[in-house]
């Protein structure tokens, strides 16, 4: 699923030309095609989606309001989530993309509430494998495990 289906639906969702124009349905189909972003999802109360009345929702019934929510945040920049996913992968040159990745996921000028480190680095793999490898954390704990000295975060 995560070969045949996931990554070619976020590379096509984060293509240059298409990452600035997500519309709040493609960024939902980017969020559930992401397993950081949805291990993220779940853990969000449900007042923070816009449903204070209720204890518990079901994963996919969060990811729409999720969307909404990350779409609607600005960094200190004044960016959205799509300018910040464009300057990640298109901001530069591919051999710094590693620091706009960090400066995303770490920096409060450039990171967006809810939207991290994991799921930003999940989602860059998956849109530039040729240039980045995709990584989430359970590759990243394989990859210790087979010996490579990796951060697991």
């Amino acid at each position: 699923y995560a070969l045949y289906v996931s990554a070619p639906a976020v590379r096509a969702l984060l293509a240059k030309e298409k990452v600035l124009d997500l519309d709040e349905h493609e960024f939902a189909t980017l969020c559930r095609h992401t397993h950081a972003t949805m291990d993220h999802i779940i853990k969000v109360p449900a007042a923070v989606l816009g449903h204070p009345e209720l204890k518990t929702i079901d994963r996919e019934s969060r990811v729409k309001p999720f969307a909404e929510l990350v779409l609607r945040q600005r960094n200190r920049k004044g960016w959205d989530v799509r300018q910040l996913l464009h300057y990640v992968l298109y901001g530069g040159s591919n051999e710094e993309l590693w620091e706009r990745l960090y400066h995303a996921g770490c920096d409060s000028e450039f990171s967006i509430a809810r939207y991290g480190l994991n799921s930003l680095a999940e989602v860059v793999g998956w849109a530039r494998p040729e240039v980045v490898p995709p990584r989430n954390g359970r590759t990243s704990k394989a990859l210790r495990a087979l010996g490579f000295s990796v951060k697991i975060y």
